[in-house]
């Protein structure tokens, strides 16, 4: 049987693969320039898991592909335990040979990373504070009008879904420098929140993207953060990111467990921020209230347990992800039996049936659902009558 550490190796080998399958494709660009990894490379940051992330990346990458990670402050330096010293970043630059912070240019494009303070260990200090607002002038005079690409493991605050305060992953500590570069473009791990909810890419003062992940998923729902579904554990996500030479970035969001397309959203940063498109405003009106089918029909089933039943899908008109459906079982007068919360497994490409089970029903009772997308906004309500019975 493989482990978990195992089974997490083999999907960020199998991401690789499929991230050079689908550049290998493109027959305007065929190459991956470089391979980004926005942190939490281990489990616990000891040397034996650093040299076995590096031995994955080190064997499936091809000549002309850089490696760009950045470090985190929780599993990557967690070796001797939480509040010991950290060794993480020791063990990476030591076997990979790699800088763990670092400005690069690729294609005239600044990419910056910033791993976690070796100094305090808790996040990041004053002396990386410095460096970074150095680093990005530089960039901004060396660079200018393309891109800055920006790393670390952290959503800066108030940006993508999992980074506003009542989620619990954000990080505000260099918010006011990037909001100085409209032309930054964050990337960003920490959450496990999945990258094709359309809260996951947000445009403000600066362009901001969550990374997803490759072995759990996370949400926060009803302002409740640290929800692990039904599902979560089933998560291979990635960006294949793509810029072109009006700073056009094309952005697609690849389910690597089977190889298919979640989303594609095409940011334009010719003439930031004006030219934004994807700010939470501008996302929310866009946005379409999921519906179900004519037909659809809510099944049910007698067990031993109670009544299972089975919802239909709905969909959003708009092409993104129904977040949620809501249950609500009440009599024939109106009265609340029961309610339930059920997440789609919208992170993959082929999610399971939505089943959740109730009580046997003892006399009449009326099952209700609806469908929400990640703005809040309900389909129109589909219903079942139940006897005891049945």
């Amino acid at each position: 049987m493989r482990t978990i550490d195992d089974e997490r190796a083999g999907r960020l080998r199998h991401w690789i693969q499929s991230a050079y399958s689908i550049a290998q494709h493109d027959a305007l660009y065929p190459a991956l320039d470089a391979l980004l990894f926005a942190g939490d490379l281990t489990d616990h940051g000891t040397r034996d898991e650093v040299a076995a992330f590096w031995r994955v990346v080190s064997e499936e990458k091809h000549d002309g592909t850089q490696i760009l990670s950045v470090l985190a402050k929780c599993h990557d330096n967690w070796s001797e335990g939480r509040n010991s010293p950290k060794d993480g970043m020791r063990f990476y630059r030591e076997i990979t040979g790699l800088p763990t912070s670092y400005r690069i240019v690729i294609g005239g494009c600044s990419f910056i990373g910033i791993s976690t303070s070796e100094q305090t260990g808790i996040y990041y200090d004053e002396t990386q504070r410095q460096w970074l607002s150095d680093t990005l002038a530089d960039a901004a005079r060396e660079t200018p009008d393309k891109p800055i690409f920006v790393m670390h493991h952290e959503h800066a605050m108030g940006t993508v879904f999992g980074s506003l305060p009542q989620d619990g992953w954000g990080n505000d500590y260099f918010c006011d420098l990037f909001k100085q570069y409209p032309r930054i473009v964050h990337l960003s791990g920490h959450s496990h929140y999945p990258l094709n909810d359309p809260r996951s890419v947000w445009q403000g003062e600066y362009t901001a993207v969550g990374t997803g992940a490759l072995s759990y998923a996370e949400l926060t729902v009803d302002g409740q953060n640290k929800i692990h579904p039904p599902g979560h554990e089933k998560i291979a996500q990635g960006w294949i990111v793509e810029l072109d030479a009006q700073n056009r970035l094309r952005l697609r969001g690849i389910d690597a467990l089977s190889d298919t397309l979640l989303c594609e959203i095409i940011l334009d940063l010719s003439d930031p921020p004006q030219t934004f498109s994807q700010t939470p405003q501008q996302q929310s009106a866009r946005a379409a209230a999921p519906v179900f089918d004519a037909d659809a029909e809510i099944l049910s089933k007698q067990t031993q347990n109670g009544t299972e039943i089975t919802i239909p899908p709905a969909h959003c008109p708009d092409g993104m992800p129904v977040f949620l459906y809501r249950v609500c079982v009440t009599d024939p007068a109106g009265n609340v039996l029961q309610q339930s919360l059920v997440i789609p497994e919208y992170w993959l490409a082929d999610p399971a049936p939505l089943c959740v089970m109730l009580p046997k029903p003892c006399g009449e009772s009326i099952i209700q659902v609806h469908a929400e997308n990640a703005f809040g906004m309900r389909s129109p309500t589909i219903r079942k009558e139940m006897h005891s019975e049945q």
